[in-house]
């Protein structure tokens, strides 16, 4: 029942451990410099005129005023 590995056997797992972590790291990576830049390239597609309009209509849902 004696559960202690060798050097070998650290020497041969520590790598694959060290390797995954660095590609689950640059994937992390990938995937949020991804989903910013769709977010800013969506933020700059939406005109200014679009964006105060849809705030004036906020505010008036707000303070209850009915539509026009």
């Amino acid at each position: 029942m004696n559960r202690e590995g060798t050097l070998a056997q650290l020497m041969y797992i520590w790598p694959a451990l060290v390797i995954l972590s660095a590609t689950a790291a640059l994937a992390s990576t990938a995937v949020i410099a991804a989903r910013s830049l769709a977010m800013l390239l969506t933020r700059r597609k939406q005109p200014a005129s679009r964006a105060q309009d849809d705030r004036v209509d906020a505010e008036r849902i707000c303070v209850g005023e009915a539509e026009r």
